[in-house]
């Protein structure tokens, strides 16, 4: 897990050095500021499931069944 995370946090961290470094080049820094958003929603993600696997963990999820359509819930791809 600890990848999981490290990982893109050094992405975010790397790229937002090189738009300080370099604020005039306007071209890269905004492929840059997207690689940016890009793995900072990534990088949510991943703390967002590791908070919602505590919140299992510690058994205060609580699971509400309801009959579905299974057909429903698989997008039809042919």
């Amino acid at each position: 897990m600890s990848h999981e995370i490290r990982n893109p946090l050094s992405v975010i961290i790397g790229y937002t050095q090189l738009v300080q470094e370099e604020p005039d080049n306007v071209m890269e820094n905004e492929e840059r500021l997207s690689k940016i958003m890009l793995t900072s929603n990534r990088l949510k993600r991943i703390v967002d499931d590791l908070l919602d696997f505590t919140v299992m963990e510690d058994q205060r999820l609580t699971l509400n069944p309801k009959p579905c359509l299974i057909p429903t819930l698989v997008p039809n791809n042919t």
